[in-house]
């Protein structure tokens, strides 16, 4: 494994750095933070950006950050975002 994005609760994100480290691999690591919403090259993004907007529940997403995959569209981007 060349590298490892993750996205979540500090104390899981900080085993994940040690455990990086002592293999001497890449590590990306976004801790902290709640309420992501994740969008990657195989998802729905017709989907993703109907819950960002509300989607059947008719209210607000709470998601405070967007993180999209390079290989998905800018329009759909733009949507998600």
């Amino acid at each position: 494994m060349g590298a490892v994005s993750f996205t979540g609760s500090t104390v899981v994100g900080m085993r994940i750095e040690r455990a990086a480290q002592e293999r001497r691999g890449r590590v990306r690591v976004e801790m902290g933070r709640k309420d992501v919403l994740v969008v990657l090259d195989d998802a729905d993004v017709g989907q993703a950006a109907w819950d960002r907007r509300g989607g059947r529940l008719r209210r607000a997403c709470s998601a405070t950050s967007a993180y999209v995959s390079r290989s998905v569209p800018p329009v759909a981007t733009c949507l998600c975002a």
